[in-house]
């Protein structure tokens, strides 16, 4: 007798965007990075964490359910800047999954390629 299982597991969160950037030179406006828990995931809050303290964040809810809205910010674009945002679910506990999000403040060369 086989017995053969197949099962879809789902993200536990989707991040939208995965990269947001500024140009040299650009005014110091926020940009919002979207976090859409999945429903069938019992995330109730997220871990945020910048690799450089060039760029500040805050994790706020969002209006939809299990929803956040993580709004980043470089401290200048003065010049060029790369940074990662870490998220973590804090689910499953004791291995929770990581999610990452590319920050930048561009050249006016690096952001023609």
């Amino acid at each position: 007798t086989v017995l053969t299982l197949k099962t879809l597991i789902g993200q536990a969160l989707t991040l939208k965007p995965t990269l947001v950037y500024w140009q040299m030179g650009e005014e110091l406006k926020p940009k919002t990075i979207v976090a859409q828990i999945n429903k069938n995931m019992p995330v109730t809050s997220l871990d945020v964490v910048s690799s450089s303290p060039e760029f500040l964040h805050k994790v706020e809810r969002g209006p939809a359910p299990g929803e956040y809205r993580i709004n980043v910010q470089p401290r200048h674009t003065a010049k060029p800047l790369t940074a990662t945002l870490t998220i973590k679910t804090g689910y499953p506990p004791g291995s929770p999954k990581t999610y990452t999000v590319t920050m930048r403040v561009m050249s006016g060369a690096a952001a023609a390629h």
